[in-house]
């Protein structure tokens, strides 16, 4: 059993930082621990979970704000298929349906946010489905207008330049 009580199969060293750059690209890792030292993955489990439900339920209710905006949503519309307060309500509800759309987005990138942590010490595979954040170069097709000094002032098609992470690739390469 390791220190904090858990089974000998949690504790393991964290991947290597080589291992890290090269197969996860798209997460920075960890360089502040020490990864030839055993740590438990559950213990950090548990720990990232704990931050997750903080950012589903956050304080001081502990209460979803998700789950508040459907119920007002939900009494707004049986109150207009009532007939009660109707203009008013009908008037509100785009809005209300906008917040909860809002609310939604925020509480997914709070999820994602919180669980970087354990992705930079133990790689992906727990958690929330990770975002693709930083486009892979063969991705990029976007182009952007920008003056040419040297055709009199006028447009010119130029790659767009994205600022970010090398992709797999060339982070094996370096």
């Amino acid at each position: 059993m390791g220190t904090c009580g858990h089974e000998e199969c949690y504790i393991s060293t964290p991947p290597t930082l080589q291992f890290m750059l090269e197969d996860f690209p798209l997460i920075t890792p960890n360089e502040t621990i020490d990864r030839s030292i055993p740590r438990c993955r559950l213990c950090d489990l548990i720990a990232a979970s704990t931050r997750e439900s903080a950012a589903v339920f956050p304080p001081p209710t502990y209460a979803s704000p998700i789950e508040g905006l459907q119920n007002h949503i939900a009494s707004a519309e049986r109150l207009i298929a009532e007939g009660i307060q109707n203009e008013e309500l009908e008037k509100t509800l785009p809005s209300m349906k906008q917040m909860l759309a809002d609310e939604i987005k925020a509480t997914e990138l709070r999820m994602v946010e919180v669980w970087k942590e354990y992705w930079a010490i133990w790689g992906p595979g727990e958690g929330p489905e990770i975002p693709n954040e930083y486009p892979v170069e063969e991705e990029i097709q976007d182009v952007v207008e920008e003056p040419s000094k040297d055709t009199g002032g006028k447009k010119r098609k130029a790659p767009l330049k994205i600022k970010g992470r090398a992709s797999g690739k060339k982070a094996r390469k370096a």
